[in-house]
């Protein structure tokens, strides 16, 4: 009590003796009556309400049943604050996923660097689909997937993974590379991701192969010549469908393979 409440020894003994008097008293009287705070009650009953009140609201600031502080910066992040570090991803999506086990062990420099040039070769390959004069057999030999090119070009599994023609289809893809491939590229390095990247590629590939021998397209894919005599055929005959279609061409074209 001396430690507790830094009074003499003599205070403290006057309050007890007064204490047992007036306990006594009381239940001698059987009369409840509120005890007055004074000497040694008001100092503990004053620092047992200090911390009563610091203990509930503990879990307030940060306890350990309470929410963590909102905030983000070098000194509790190991992702980093700047641009070049959080790349295009918003910065609550780090503050979510800042307790996992996923921990960043590469720079947001290198993750920009290397998808940005996975992104460079993407384009590329959709600049040489859109470019006029450009030799459309080759590509479609060298940079689509289906069964005589899986098994006469076994490369093209690969290349088609980079293999755009359409706009919003080389458009859908990149946003879904960054989206989901900066953090991952800052997690497991360029190696390791373009590991994904190419298992990536050949799963679909190889389900895309898989797919058309399921269905019966396992003839040989329509050539350019074919494909603008069936345009020039519809044009003239206002073929609206496949059914509109020669029995034999109809079966050419429901048989062959797509790329």
């Amino acid at each position: 009590l001396v430690i507790a409440t830094r009074s003499p020894p003599k205070t403290i003994m006057m309050c007890l003796v007064r204490t047992s008097s007036a306990a006594l008293h009381i239940r001698q009287s059987a009369v409840s009556l509120p005890l007055r705070p004074s000497c040694l009650h008001r100092q503990l009953f004053n620092k047992t309400r200090r911390t009563n009140k610091q203990t509930s609201l503990a879990p307030l600031n940060g306890g350990p049943l309470g929410p963590k502080p909102a905030q983000f910066g070098p000194q509790n992040s190991s992702w980093g604050i700047s641009v070049a570090d959080l790349g295009p991803i918003p910065k609550g999506f780090y503050l979510r996923h800042e307790s996992t086990i996923l921990k960043p062990r590469y720079s947001g420099s290198s993750a920009w660097a290397g998808l940005i040039s996975l992104t460079g070769i993407n384009l590329v390959v959709f600049g040489l689909w859109n470019e006029p004069g450009q030799d459309e057999e080759w590509m479609m030999e060298n940079f689509t997937t289906d069964i005589a090119n899986t098994i006469e070009r076994p490369w093209s599994l690969i290349m088609a993974s980079i293999s755009h023609q359409s706009f919003l289809h080389i458009a859908g893809n990149m946003f879904a590379m960054w989206l989901f491939g900066f953090s991952t590229y800052r997690v497991i390095g360029g190696i390791e991701f373009a590991k994904v990247y190419v298992l990536g590629g050949l799963s679909c590939s190889a389900t895309h192969v898989l797919q058309n021998i399921a269905t019966g397209k396992t003839q040989s894919p329509l050539s350019k010549e074919e494909r603008d005599r069936l345009q020039r055929m519809a044009e003239s005959q206002g073929i609206q469908s496949i059914k509109d279609l020669p029995p034999q061409i109809r079966e050419r074209v429901e048989s062959a393979d797509k790329p």
